[in-house]
């Protein structure tokens, strides 16, 4: 497919939100730690070729319906539609949020920030009831978390995914970066088709394309 570029789009900024994955990263308790392992090497093949063994929800990664809801689907049968297109920037003190139907939301905790540090699995803040509420009255397409789950407590936890996931909305966690966004922006958040499985670690960008004070359309 051609793309046209407008001439306004030589000023767009790009942002990475993603973590980067690598050997002794911090992953959520229980979940598989990440490993690298070289299975062929220059010396005695001429290339490299690395075995990647991690767990499907390692760093920034999405979570399908199977995750929680079992005959449900798998990260490769989730809607294009509903992982790219204009997304809006939340603030997770903003308790009674409006959020559109089929919208796609980041929140801002600025708990990203504490990325690394020994309670980033254990101690992160809830996502608020009001913007629980709010992507289910939408519902939303998709929603972005720089926390590592939705809920510390874990029975709490479960019954948010089922909620949310049960609705048909896309959960995204362990996000970076969201404290340089601005208000709009052009997402991108897509993982890998794993066939079948509940999740799968994903690489998100978002444009900003100089609109961010303008109303956001699909």
């Amino acid at each position: 497919m051609q793309v046209q570029w407008k001439r306004r789009s030589l000023n767009m900024r790009i942002y990475d939100l993603t973590r980067s994955l690598e050997p002794g990263m911090g992953v959520y308790p229980g979940d598989p730690e990440v490993r690298f392992h070289v299975h062929t090497d220059y010396p005695e093949h001429g290339f490299r070729v690395t075995e990647l063994r991690l767990g499907t929800h390692t760093g920034t990664h999405m979570d399908a319906p199977a995750h929680f809801l079992p005959g449900e689907a798998g990260v490769d049968g989730l809607a294009l539609a509903a992982l790219a297109g204009p997304a809006r920037v939340l603030d997770a003190e903003d308790l009674a949020p409006v959020i559109g139907a089929g919208e796609r939301v980041l929140v801002r905790s600025g708990w990203g920030r504490r990325w690394g540090a020994n309670d980033y699995f254990t101690g992160f803040p809830a996502l608020p009831e009001g913007m629980v509420r709010a992507a289910l009255a939408g519902p939303a397409a998709l929603i972005g978390l720089e926390t590592p789950s939705l809920h510390p407590d874990g029975d709490e936890d479960h019954r948010l995914h089922r909620r949310l996931l049960g609705a048909g909305i896309v959960i995204v966690e362990n996000l970076a970066g969201l404290e340089e966004l601005p208000e709009r922006v052009w997402l991108a958040a897509l993982p890998l088709p794993l066939r079948g499985l509940d999740g799968a670690p994903c690489r998100v960008v978002a444009v900003d394309a100089g609109e961010g004070r303008k109303a956001n359309t699909d």
